[in-house]
């Protein structure tokens, strides 16, 4: 996790907090005494799935979107860093479906419209984009299963726009963030 003060209870912001790795992040800030601000679509959904975790007053909940331009302004204000966990998510990909406008676009939009949030508060020093899985594969360029995953097996761009793969395709979108 990076190295951030947290003597003086600095305050960090969490993207899609309500996802799985999202709400681990939440949770072990919190236990590191950080004040965090925890953005979600649905705040419903959020106050369930974080409400176990207490947090002491240290813990709050704000709605944003990342197609909407300007709803992170709220939940950076005061924070020094940001973790940027939330993803556009598709299901149900047609392979005939164009993944530029229905992966690409929205996950450029959301996370450029969180980075303009960052730049018009002044507080956050650090955006920490996490990736995916995604962006790697198990299998080597002859199909064979290869068992030590790193850096190295990242998918090339290429590869995926060519594959068209079905399902929650957000590959191609962290390949292009993650070089």
């Amino acid at each position: 996790m990076a190295s951030f003060h947290h003597g003086d209870a600095m305050a960090m912001c969490v993207t899609g907090a309500t996802g799985y790795i999202g709400s681990w992040l939440v949770q072990s800030l919190l236990k590191k005494g950080y004040l965090v601000h925890a953005t979600a679509r649905d705040l419903d959904k959020a106050r369930q799935v974080l409400s176990n975790l207490g947090g002491n007053g240290k813990l709050k909940i704000f709605k944003a979107d990342l197609d909407e331009e300007g709803s992170f302004d709220e939940a950076v204000k005061g924070c020094i860093g940001v973790f940027h966990v939330a993803a556009s998510m598709e299901f149900n990909c047609d392979a005939n479906q164009n993944i530029e406008s229905s992966i690409l676009a929205p996950a450029l939009r959301g996370t450029t419209n969180l980075l303009q949030s960052c730049s018009k508060v002044g507080s956050v020093k650090r955006v920490i984009f996490t990736s995916s899985i995604s962006t790697i594969t198990a299998k080597d360029e002859n199909g064979e299963w290869i068992h030590k995953i790193d850096e190295s097996c990242l998918n090339p761009a290429n590869l995926v726009w060519k594959k068209r793969p079905s399902g929650w395709v957000n590959s191609l979108a962290t390949n292009l963030f993650s070089l």
